[in-house]
């Protein structure tokens, strides 16, 4: 492996690393009890949950289960007591 491949390999590991740190502080704010939501991060919030659970979803219909609304809607009440599961 040249020097360039290891940098641009690197790099783009440490381009990975701080998007994942960005996520992980946006959850730390949105999520954390005393924090006191404005409407823009209850939104942010509630698109993230939704983005997790539609994700959720999506994944066991590829694996050939059907997900009802019931089961939906527990999802999405499951999440929104611990958005870190």
């Amino acid at each position: 492996m040249t020097d360039l491949e290891l940098h641009n390999r690197l790099d783009a590991l440490g381009k990975h690393i701080a998007a994942r740190q960005a996520e992980i502080d946006q959850d730390n704010k949105l999520f954390k009890a005393d924090h006191r939501l404005t409407g823009k991060e209850l939104e942010a919030q509630y698109l993230l949950l939704k983005s997790r659970l539609d994700r959720d979803v999506a994944d066991e219909a590829a694996h050939g289960h059907d997900i009802g609304n019931l089961e939906i809607s527990v999802r999405a009440w499951f999440e929104s007591l611990d958005a870190r599961i």
